[in-house]
């Protein structure tokens, strides 16, 4: 009989070498991504991702054939039922990075509430009835190691502690992949998202290692990709865009068959979670209206596309009779486009509203602050005359300016972000000595 030898693991199921929470001194940096130790060690299976381009790995995948049902009769479950007639749910993307500040993530996904402050009211969010993860889930690959030490040991350790509350019966965790899941052809990816054939914890082969393991959550699918069925005909579509969306990777065959096949026609209320946002520093993604298109997903969040004149009606245009939200991580900020025009209780501006489209059955949502760096948000892309601007974003484009500036400004954290740093101050030095010495059209002064 096939015997493997399997590292110890805990009742939760970590090895031993992250069986406990580092101190507060101890726990591992944010990846350095010029040259550091994580990167390097990383490097073939980042030529290999680069290489393996003339397959699909989402052609292998079989995906449940009629969706997952999270819902009795279109009405919520009473275990669901939070007393305000909705139905929550978490989302978390770009993970994995530093894990003190997973860790600081998970203490807030398990608590059973959270209170937070909006618009000077104590505002009191439920933990949600499920978790979606939105792709890159560990950096700089999402491999085995990379998934225990940095997304799963932080997320147990923060539900170890005496305000973390597990649920009576694990909730359901969905995930899709982003560019640095694919990095390692999906195989952590696998190993902590798919659905397992044994019961979990269990291993199907004698001394074979179980898959990862998240203690408070079960997983459900299958694929790469998924469809939800929740409370009040919501529907939730996790659709995996491949390892190069920003090339106009098309959509694969099963993948379209999934959500289409059938004269499946599109939900009137709909969810759609994918790893590129559509819309994110004041530009529409216009690599994204073409498999928007190919799932018969009116493409909203570019409003100035020329349509062909073939294209139905509801690609053309969103219904008036329809909902919609596009949620997606990657970049690592907060912003939220189009929507409604009301100011609530987040303090959206009136002047924010005005200046967005009138769809208030539409919005989209970026929301990549899983626990990595922030990008900065007074970036602009695209052009001036098209572009569209969001009704809210974190940070502020003060606070951007100011985190970026105490980076730069401060020898010692620059040094501190390892090879990249050094090298970005070095060329920073550079391209202001090149500057300051410029005499004149094709005249460069240099110092003796």
């Amino acid at each position: 009989m096939l015997e493997v030898h399997r590292p110890p693991e805990d009742e939760d199921g970590l090895p031993e070498y992250v069986r406990d929470r580092p101190r507060a001194l101890e726990w591992e940096r944010p990846t350095a991504w010029l040259l550091g130790a994580h990167v390097l060690s990383s490097l073939r299976q980042l030529v290999l991702s680069a290489i393996h381009t003339g397959f699909d790995l989402r052609d292998w995948m079989t995906a449940e054939p009629r969706g997952i049902a999270l819902h009795h009769e279109g009405q919520p479950r009473p275990e669901d039922d939070t007393g305000d007639g909705a139905y929550w749910f978490d989302f978390v993307a770009d993970t994995g990075d530093a894990p003190a500040l997973v860790y600081c993530l998970g203490r807030a996904l398990q608590r059973k509430e959270l209170v937070v402050e909006q618009g000077g009211k104590r505002v009191t969010l439920p933990r949600g009835r499920m978790l979606v993860v939105g792709g890159d889930t560990a950096y700089p690959v999402a491999d085995k190691t990379a998934l225990c030490e940095r997304w799963q040991a932080p997320l147990v350790w923060a539900s170890r502690q005496p305000d973390s509350a597990r649920p009576a019966s694990p909730l359901p965790v969905f995930a899709i992949p982003g560019n640095h899941d694919y990095y390692d052809a999906l195989d952590g990816f696998g190993r902590q998202f798919r659905k397992q054939v044994t019961a979990d914890g269990v291993a199907s082969v004698k001394g074979a290692p179980p898959p990862l393991r998240l203690p408070g959550y079960a997983r459900c699918q299958s694929a790469t990709y998924f469809r939800l069925h929740l409370p009040f005909d919501w529907q939730v579509w996790g659709v995996d865009l491949g390892t190069h969306p920003d090339r106009g990777q098309p959509i694969d065959t099963r993948q379209l068959e999934y959500f289409r096949g059938d004269g499946r026609s599109t939900p009137k209320k709909l969810i759609v979670v994918t790893s590129v946002p559509v819309a994110v520093h004041h530009a529409a993604t216009a690599s994204l209206v073409a498999p928007f298109k190919a799932l018969g997903l009116a493409p909203t969040f570019a409003p100035h596309h020329r349509f062909d004149a073939d294209d139905p009606p509801d690609v053309r245009r969103l219904p008036d009779t329809s909902m919609r939200i596009d949620l997606s991580g990657d970049v690592h900020l907060y912003e939220r486009y189009f929507g409604s025009k009301r100011t609530g209780p987040d303090g959206v501006e009136s002047a924010h509203d005005e200046q967005g489209p009138d769809k208030a059955n539409y919005a989209a949502v970026v929301s990549g602050l899983g626990g990595a760096f922030h990008h900065p948000v007074q970036v602009r892309a695209g052009d001036a005359d098209r572009r569209v601007r969001p009704q809210s974003t974190w940070p502020t484009e003060e606070k951007s300016r100011t985190d970026i500036g105490e980076v730069l400004t401060r020898p010692r954290k620059v040094f501190q972000a390892g090879s990249v740093g050094v090298l970005g101050g070095l060329l920073g030095a550079l391209f202001f000595l090149l500057a300051h010495e410029w005499s004149g059209p094709g005249v460069l002064a240099l110092p003796a």
